[in-house]
């Protein structure tokens, strides 16, 4: 009952968090150290309160297990599209730095360039989600595999001077990152419910296989060709997903769209984030208002002549 609010606040938090980490290069030279003892004390900070916490962990539900390699002979598309998925975010948020550094943009321009891409990434969440429930989510994927592709070609041929990049870079953000939580459904369309918590550990796994291996390619590949081999690697890697797509779309029947299961972003969610925590906010207001009709149920039930006293002053 509580875990799209909590889900909501969560993601309200990690966003708000991203979007801050980037401004804080401009309060000091990124040359220095400053920087990152502030880094330091801010995570030493976020552990007080779960040290200071006297709750205990919820138990665990036991569900079975499902590796890596049971879930791609389940599902293929979601354990491949997971991982290049994974490579391009992870990029998107850990080189857009360094190719801002190796373009020659000042510090300024930089905390714009990457916070763009974390803007954008809220945009289009439950549109692309929504249009995934009500069409082929196969189909869809592909579609905004390919608009993304299309956006990091222009990324790549824009001279780093233009606004026109930073546009672009926040259209790519809002296209590249629902491509995780599109590519979980799609894994849950396939997935016995009791081996979804296993097969979402496979994800991660899976996911964690892309997101490592982005910085140290993208990082030689701007160290060899220059800073313009970041887009481009983007491009490519994008472009493979979306030729992969088409061959399984080919090979394979899609789930029937009402078998579908709903789609749940998994990064930035601006107007899910605010309905969940307006859910949170009335809650314990309408839990109020519930325990209060109840206990004057049991005072009507008990004194009769209070209920139509009640009645007759009413009227």
């Amino acid at each position: 009952e509580t875990r799209g609010s909590i889900l909501g606040v969560y993601m309200m938090i990690m966003m708000g968090g991203t979007a801050g980490g980037q401004a804080l290069l401009n309060l000091g030279s990124p040359d220095a150290f400053e920087l990152f003892v502030l880094s330091s004390v801010l995570i030493s900070l976020a552990v007080v309160p779960v040290t200071l916490s006297a709750s205990t962990s919820p138990p665990m539900p036991s569900d079975d297990k499902m590796p890596l390699r049971e879930l791609y002979r389940t599902i293929p598309t979601a354990v491949v599209g997971i991982i290049l998925c994974s490579y391009v975010q992870s990029a998107a948020t850990s080189m857009a730095a360094v190719f801002g550094t190796q373009s020659g943009m000042s510090s300024a321009r930089i905390t714009v360039f990457t916070s763009a891409a974390v803007v954008g990434a809220v945009l289009l969440q439950i549109p692309l989600g929504s249009l995934s429930d009500r069409y082929p989510r196969r189909a869809v994927i592909l579609s905004v595999t390919t608009v993304a592709c299309g956006l990091a070609v222009a990324g790549a041929i824009t001279p780093v001077t233009s606004v026109v990049l930073i546009g672009i870079n926040m259209a790519f953000g809002a296209f590249v990152f629902p491509l995780y939580g599109q590519f979980v459904a799609l894994a849950n369309d396939w997935v016995p419910p009791q081996k979804r918590i296993g097969a979402a550990s496979a994800l991660v796994l899976a996911s964690s296989f892309g997101a490592m291996a982005a910085p140290i390619s993208i990082g030689i590949a701007v160290e060899s060709f220059g800073p313009e081999a970041y887009f481009w690697s983007l491009a490519v890697s994008l472009g493979l997903l979306a030729l992969y797509l088409s061959y399984r779309i080919r090979v394979r029947q899609a789930v029937p769209v009402h078998r579908q299961s709903p789609f749940q972003p998994i990064f930035a969610r601006s107007g899910e984030i605010a309905h969940s925590v307006g859910r949170w906010v009335r809650h314990p207001l309408a839990e109020w208002n519930h325990h209060l009709d109840q206990h004057n149920c049991e005072v009507d039930e008990r004194h009769p002549s209070l209920k139509t006293g009640s009645a007759e002053e009413a009227s």
